[in-house]
């Protein structure tokens, strides 16, 4: 395939927060103030702050033009570097005006084939960036289609899983209340709650405080923090990033006894009620791993689909090296 002439260069905030608000498919992950928060704080899977943030940007001379989001780390102590369009597993990928069709995917296919890349697909985009890699997870996202409207949504819950409106219930007759965090000290108390999942979860990835002290002070208004109290007292959060048709649901966090009042079932059902009427379409609980969706899973009862989410990466200079010299010696 002939690629299609194109200038490549760094992105300009101005240039990348214009193609992220335009674009039909971004989520916030693929927004400068996501990008900002990981520069400025360091991430639970990584044992430093990056190196670089930015967006590969791509200008066709035919009119197409989108960005590529990255997070640039150090590996193997200092000897090479490694590109997450999508960290920790989080979406990245192509976003524009436009989605690149064959010549324009060559180009782009050239560019990025020399750096050690790894990509979440994004799955509300029908774009998958082409560069070579390999597929190393095939992922799902377990999303909610909210176009239908809250009505018809609470009407198949009715119909289906009465007990998710009954547990939301529940959870209101004892005094749960639910609202949106605008003070620094409710994300700290949020924090210490969202520490919690280490007792529950032996391999749960959490987030420092100062990581989402940074996330708050960012000031972006799509950052919410959505927060359950009972006597007063914060018992559960959830932190959702909505953005254009798409609401990212982050981290989240529970006492015990909010597990036993029921209250984060009333967050969702109270977020999912907010969302559906402020007109978003896709209430994403993010994916799975790889992993299986059991049948019976809460997930499944509030009428979540899963959607392809692959992880793709390709290793370069010597992480390409060093795999293969590992793959002979097995």
């Amino acid at each position: 395939m002939t690629p299609i002439p194109a200038r490549i260069g760094e992105a300009s905030l101005a240039d990348w927060d214009r193609l992220h608000r335009a674009c039909a498919w971004s989520t916030f992950y693929h927004s400068p103030a996501w990008v900002a928060t990981l520069a400025g704080a360091k991430h639970p899977r990584h044992d430093h702050r990056p190196l670089r943030v930015g967006a590969w940007h791509f200008r066709f001379i035919d009119g197409l033009e989108g960005v590529v989001p990255y997070t640039c780390y150090r590996a193997l102590r200092g000897l090479a570097r490694t590109y997450h369009s999508g960290c920790d597993l989080l979406y990245g990928g192509w976003i524009g005006n436009a989605y690149p069709e064959s010549g324009h995917d060559e180009t782009i296919r050239r560019f990025l084939r020399r750096f050690h890349l790894t990509v979440r697909n994004n799955p509300i985009s029908a774009h998958e960036l082409q560069f070579d890699g390999r597929i190393t997870c095939r992922d799902r996202s377990v999303v909610l289609d909210l176009s239908p409207g809250y009505e018809a949504i609470e009407a198949r819950w009715r119909a289906q899983t009465p007990k998710l409106l009954q547990y939301s219930r529940k959870a209101m007759r004892s005094g749960v209340v639910i609202s949106r965090a605008d003070r620094a000290d409710q994300w700290k108390q949020f924090a210490q709650i969202h520490a919690l999942l280490r007792d529950r979860i032996e391999d749960a990835t959490v987030y420092s405080g100062d990581f989402l002290e940074t996330l708050r002070a960012s000031g972006d208004p799509r950052v919410q923090l959505w927060i359950a109290t009972h006597h007063d007292r914060i018992v559960a959060g959830q932190i959702a990033l909505p953005h254009g048709s798409h609401v990212a649901l982050f981290i989240k966090g529970a006492t015990p006894e909010a597990l036993a009042l029921k209250a984060p079932r009333l967050i969702d059902t109270t977020m999912i009620e907010h969302y559906a009427r402020a007109g978003f379409r896709w209430y994403d609980t993010d994916g799975l791993g790889g992993r299986e969706l059991p049948v019976g899973d809460y997930k499944r009862q509030l009428g979540c689909v899963l959607m392809p989410s692959s992880v793709v990466a390709r290793a370069t200079g010597i992480t390409a090296l060093l795999g293969r010299f590992g793959r002979r010696r097995r």
